[in-house]
């Protein structure tokens, strides 16, 4: 039919270069997916302010208006806590739903591969966020009681705000507590990985010597070449007064002296080439060291802050654990404000970090970008300095193309098998080192659940390389 209309049916190409230009209309559950994951990282943006800022400052005056019995002040930190509680209840309630969507999502896709790379990075992921989700649930309840509180407050129910501060505050103890014991297994087993880590041995490229005698090989050549062809000029030169078959042995003697010039330099080319090979693995050994070590720190900081948070809010019986005015005694107070500090810092920290790595996403897209799928593929085009900052600013987005990412490529081109780099010059040594290094980021055979002879060959099937790499990418993470 398209031939009798005179329309040429699409190419396989172009049919191709189509379904890229126009990809496939979201489904309605991605949508609300998408929707409600926004909402949720909105929240828990505004509720880190709320619960490190607003509330330990509404705790030092809620503390003032007791001391002085300012009944009018007592009011205003009511309403002020109200709001906060509201922030937090959100901020917990769309957490419980997204990470429960997320675990559910996890679970169905670790289900479905049932081993490889692909399996442990969702199985991992359904297993955090199903905590997420359960510590999340633990606290809208906790946040549900503090609302309560603050109704009482507003109406003055001394007799009814006391009991239900009282069970928020234990609640709130709680929640802190696991929290917070969460995060010190984290920095624990992190730390005993970085440990093991940094007991990797990279293996040693070539030596200077070698080097130094390649480049006084190619020096010698060269000069030999510059003394026969500066003959050849000379006899060139006097080309009257020069015997033939002298002039033909000067051309020859220039000619010769090109093949070991040329072998010269493509050996220490060959030489350059290795050591560049020899040098970028143990860059990203170094890389992964740094990563490991950031997660401890901000992992025992966790665990400090939240610990801290929960000794006040047992302290007092009257906190509310992780979300609004948080007690009235200056002991209390003290260690909300300490916790908050903690706290703040590291998501203040966390934060900086993604935004600078969408920054220079936007406006450095060469920096670690993927190797381009074809010659003619062009580069992506970098941002101005003002839509690079609004781009920075979507906190709810992560970088295309970042470090972590650039890093993780690297390491998993390492380590795959000839049938993926048969061309990149890895050696035997690079490659069994690489593996070496994925086994102590978990990434294993026995994480796998594969045997070794399976999990290498994984390795070699460049159609799992985009699972790899997202393995590897969820290994070096630091969050």
């Amino acid at each position: 039919m398209t031939e009798a209309s005179g329309t040429p049916a699409p190419t396989s190409g172009e049919a191709a270069a189509k379904s890229k230009a126009s990809p496939a209309k979201k489904s309605f559950h991605d949508r609300v997916s998408h929707a409600l994951e926004r909402a949720q990282q909105a929240f828990a943006q505004l509720d880190s302010w709320v619960s490190n800022v607003q509330s330990p400052v509404n705790a030092g005056f809620l503390s003032k208006a007791h001391v002085t019995n300012d009944a009018g002040l007592r009011q205003d930190v009511a309403a002020s806590g109200a709001a906060a509680v509201g922030v937090g209840a959100g901020a917990e309630m769309l957490e419980t739903v997204v990470a429960g969507m997320e675990a559910r999502e996890a679970r169905k896709e670790a289900k479905e591969h049932g081993s490889g790379a692909a399996f442990h990075t969702a199985n991992k992921k359904a297993k955090s966020t199903t905590a997420d989700a359960g510590l999340a649930a633990a606290g809208t309840v906790g946040e549900a009681l503090l609302i309560a509180r603050q109704a009482a407050r507003l109406q003055e129910a001394a007799s009814v705000a006391g009991p239900v501060g009282t069970v928020a505050g234990a609640s709130g103890g709680a929640t802190g507590l696991v929290t917070g014991g969460r995060a010190a297994v984290r920095a624990y087993t992190t730390d005993r990985k970085r440990r093991k880590l940094k007991n990797v041995t990279m293996p040693a490229g070539p030596g200077e010597e070698a080097m130094a005698e390649l480049r006084q090989a190619l020096a010698s050549a060269g000069e030999a070449t510059a003394e026969a062809h500066a003959a050849l000029d000379m006899y060139a030169a006097d080309a009257g007064d020069t015997p033939l078959a002298r002039f033909e042995m000067a051309v020859d003697a220039a000619f010769e002296t090109t093949k070991p010039l040329a072998e010269a330099a493509a050996a220490l080319k060959r030489e350059m080439d290795r050591k560049a090979l020899y040098e970028e693995l143990p860059a990203a050994h170094r890389y992964a060291l740094k990563k490991q070590r950031n997660k401890e720190v901000k992992q025992a900081l966790t665990a400090v802050g939240q610990t801290t948070r929960a000794a006040g809010a047992i302290t007092t019986a009257t906190s509310i654990g992780l979300g609004g005015a948080l007690m009235t005694s200056p002991a209390g107070w003290a260690l909300a404000g300490t916790a908050a500090l903690i706290l703040f810092g590291v998501a203040g920290y966390k934060g900086g970090r993604a935004a600078k790595n969408r920054y220079d996403s936007a406006r450095h897209p060469e920096l670690h970008a993927a190797p381009a799928e074809s010659e003619d593929a062009a580069p992506k085009e970098a941002m101005s300095r003002g839509e690079a900052l609004r781009e920075a600013l979507k906190f709810w987005k992560k970088a295309e193309n970042g470090e972590r990412k650039a890093v993780a490529r690297r390491i998993y081109q390492y380590a795959a098998g000839p049938t993926v780099n048969a061309q990149s010059g890895v050696t035997s040594e690079l490659r069994e080192t690489a593996r070496e290094i994925l086994i102590v980021l978990k990434a294993g055979p026995a994480d796998h659940r594969m045997d070794r002879v399976a999990w290498e060959g994984s390795l070699n099937d460049p159609e799992r390389t985009e699972a790899w790499i997202k393995e590897i990418e969820e290994a070096l993470s630091s969050a």
